[in-house]
């Protein structure tokens, strides 16, 4: 009993201080606003969200594909957000700070079940706690909890590190007790999915995580001679593996359908870019500089920005060279020293086989990467850092100098993360950071800019301004001309207001939102059959649109009021 006390106190002793280093990072944002880019679509501005859970309101979450994807415990998660802080307060408008509150607690959640992981499977507690306080701090984790719009990242990974524990569980169970230990692994990764397509990868990671920590699958001869008896040496390997494949098979089946409903959901909202637009050696190119960028800010994270814009055709053909030689050389590495260093080759290939998703080989939207994108592939980089200097605890010595850099680390990166944290205020300070570290032509940052000018400190003159600087850059951004056109309109300039949306038109005829915008603008200004035939005009277009149906009501009762 005294024994189950100590170690009760040691397991407080790590997990009380890995989630109040947690909340130190990030308690702020619990006073942050939306920001620009997709806060609003997600959240602020979207009435499903915003109504809470309701019966119109699930059935909308498991069939939309609003955003280009199909995430639906994403949705009901935000709606469930929205009753509970409704009961909080009595104001209708969304309040950001809970939705914020709440993405902090599945981090916090996240670094607890992490820890609890690698401790369950490696039985090493230094390491695993390095491992869990790094992912719980690490600047690149900034942008997965402090955007509400990434509450997808970390509600999923939630499932992610809750299937593996699931399944470490189901590994160590009696065959006969096994079954519905296995059917909660296929539950918690279907939900998974539900939250995010990225654990698409998972399946995978199990059959890593076999052969280390879980000692599985029989690349050694020893373990294959010892776990396959009656069988020849090779016949024994091939045979093990065959195992650690076979229980996979039904997630492998889940990902599969999960990436073509991600694909067909994306493409349906335009979101997935043409090989005309992005050919093959572009994003290749891309690819491999961007595995080695996202490993160059690991180690040194500085100059994070909410949006890095595409090289195209410009990324020299030296850094590619480079970038592959540096990983074709780590992976030879981890493969030849993989018997006496196993967790190397573990999370060397956990960080390269998550990123692929979201890598760029299949071009979704026009980032060249994303810090977002690390939030579970990081995990690999730090199982091989921790583990690895467990190796070199040899002496006192030695022990003392990693122990003091471990802490020193922790430290640098809470520091870092911190400030990196405060640039999630609100829109304007995020993209006026996010120009300042990539470039003054950073056209998708300074569109939010203007957003965010409109949207939150109703500025329509500044936001003007902006779009018009967006314009310049990039003629044919039409929602910059779109919202150019809303924000004259505000400014009382119909003209001009008007020249804007035409150009948006040109880009795409079949727009209900511009032709919504233009039936509002002629309605102000007096011309009510013109605007009522835009206003339908729209509705033809999309029969959903609330702005167009609200106005077109509006106008009709005026005439009809005229006409008695």
């Amino acid at each position: 009993m005294k024994r189950h006390r100590a170690l009760l106190r040691q397991d407080l002793a790590i997990y009380i201080p890995l989630v109040l280093l947690t909340l130190l990072v990030y308690y702020r944002t619990v006073g942050f606003d939306f920001v620009s880019m997709d806060d609003y679509i997600y959240v602020a501005e979207n009435s499903y969200v915003r109504s809470g859970l309701t019966l119109q309101s699930v059935r909308w979450a498991f069939t939309t594909t609003h955003a280009s994807n199909w995430h639906p415990l994403t949705w009901l998660s935000l709606m469930l957000d929205t009753n509970i802080s409704h009961l909080l307060s009595d104001d209708d408008a969304p309040y950001a700070g809970f939705y914020h509150l709440v993405n902090v607690f599945l981090h916090a959640l996240n670094v607890v079940l992490l820890y609890a992981l690698l401790l369950k499977m490696t039985r090493a507690k230094w390491p695993s706690a390095f491992v869990a306080a790094a992912f719980a701090i690490h600047p690149l984790h900034v942008e997965s909890v402090a955007w509400i719009s990434e509450r997808k990242d970390v509600l999923s990974t939630s499932f992610w590190l809750l299937t593996m524990l699931a399944y470490v569980r189901y590994v160590g169970m009696v065959e006969n007790r096994r079954l519905k230990a296995y059917i909660l692994v296929v539950i918690l990764f279907a939900l998974g999915l539900a939250a995010k397509p990225m654990l698409v990868t998972l399946p995978i990671i199990l059959i890593l995580i076999d052969y280390w920590p879980l000692g599985r699958t029989a690349l050694q001869p020893s373990v294959a001679r010892q776990e396959n008896k009656g069988f020849d040496l090779w016949t024994g390997v091939i045979a093990s593996y065959f195992f650690a494949i076979r229980d996979k098979f039904p997630l492998f089946v889940l990902a599969t359908a999960s990436c073509v409903i991600t694909y067909l959901a994306q493409a349906a909202g335009g979101a997935v870019q043409s090989f005309d637009i992005r050919p093959v050696g572009v994003r290749i190119a891309n690819a491999i500089v961007s595995y080695m960028a996202y490993l160059s800010k690991t180690f040194y994270p500085v100059r994070l920005a909410a949006y890095y814009p595409h090289p195209g055709t410009s990324i020299p053909t030296w850094q590619v060279v480079v970038s592959a030689l540096v990983l074709v050389s780590v992976t030879v590495f981890a493969i030849r020293i993989r018997k006496r260093c196993p967790w190397l080759i573990v999370g060397w290939l956990w960080y390269i086989i998550t990123l692929i998703p979201v890598i760029g080989l299949i071009q979704v939207g026009d980032q060249a990467m994303a810090d977002r994108y690390t939030y579970v592939p990081l995990i690999g980089i730090f199982i091989s850092i921790a583990f690895g200097a467990l190796e070199l605890l040899k002496g006192t010595l030695a022990r003392k100098l990693i122990t003091a850099a471990a802490a020193i680390a922790i430290v640098m990166l809470a520091i870092s993360s911190y400030v990196q944290v405060g640039y999630w205020r609100n829109g304007i300070t995020l993209f006026e950071h996010t120009i300042s570290v990539t470039s003054p032509q950073n056209v998708v940052a300074l569109f939010n800019l203007g957003v965010a000018y409109q949207k939150q400190r109703y500025d329509d003159a500044k936001a003007v301004e902006i779009y018009k600087k967006v314009v310049s850059i990039e003629p044919r951004f039409l929602d910059a001309h779109f919202n150019l056109g809303n924000a004259l309109t505000n400014l009382n300039r119909p003209t001009e207001a008007w020249h804007e949306y035409q150009v948006a038109l040109k880009l795409n005829p079949r727009n209900s939102s511009v032709y919504a915008a233009m039936g509002y603008l002629l309605a102000i200004n007096g011309r009510i059959n013109e605007a009522c035939a835009l206003l339908k005009k729209a509705l033809s277009i999309d029969p959903n649109n609330a702005d167009a149906k609200y106005n077109l009501e509006v106008l009709e009762d005026i005439k009809r009021q005229g006409e008695l």
